[in-house]
């Protein structure tokens, strides 16, 4: 069977070790997580008892998710910057406020750090 077959998160044999499809172009090693790129014409053979079991997502480390969530704020706040030169006065520092209210909420509701980042408060 050809990886592009394999539904994601079926556990698969390659090379003699056990990966799961985690996207389509991508498998992580069951046994250390290291994640690696298989093309999608490698001949791939599922896992013995493996029937496209769904893989469980790895939970991201406190300081990956801050790090993405700040990387997707930053870009909110360019969208806001682009939108607000065609708007009111004054209307776009009160968006990127109400912005900062939502993101502030969402770090204390993921029990993140509770220090803001250095885009919070841009205005």
């Amino acid at each position: 069977m050809k990886f592009h077959q394999l539904p994601v998160g079926s556990r698969f044999e390659l090379d003699g070790r056990i990966y799961v499809k985690v996207t389509p172009l991508i498998a992580q090693h069951e046994a250390d997580g290291r994640q690696q790129l298989v093309r999608r014409s490698a001949s791939v053979r599922l896992a013995q008892g493996a029937a496209a079991l769904r893989a469980q997502p790895r939970p991201l480390p406190p300081a990956e998710v801050r790090e993405r969530l700040d990387a997707f704020y930053a870009r909110c706040l360019q969208c806001i910057d682009e939108l607000a030169a065609d708007a009111q006065p004054g209307r776009g520092a009160e968006v990127r406020r109400r912005l900062a209210e939502a993101r502030d909420e969402l770090v204390a509701g993921l029990g993140l750090e509770t220090t803001q980042s250095p885009h919070s408060r841009q205005r």
